[in-house]
């Protein structure tokens, strides 16, 4: 059960990581893209 626990946040983790660094690409493509129209 523990194990199952520590895989489970490890997932999050990951996961958490994952859609914090496509946001941010999200993000800074928008950013970009209006720096480019202005």
């Amino acid at each position: 059960m523990a194990s199952f626990t520590l895989n489970l946040f490890k997932f999050n983790l990951l996961f958490c990581l994952f859609l914090g660094e496509s946001l941010a690409k999200n993000a800074f493509k928008y950013d970009k893209s209006g720096v480019m129209k202005n």
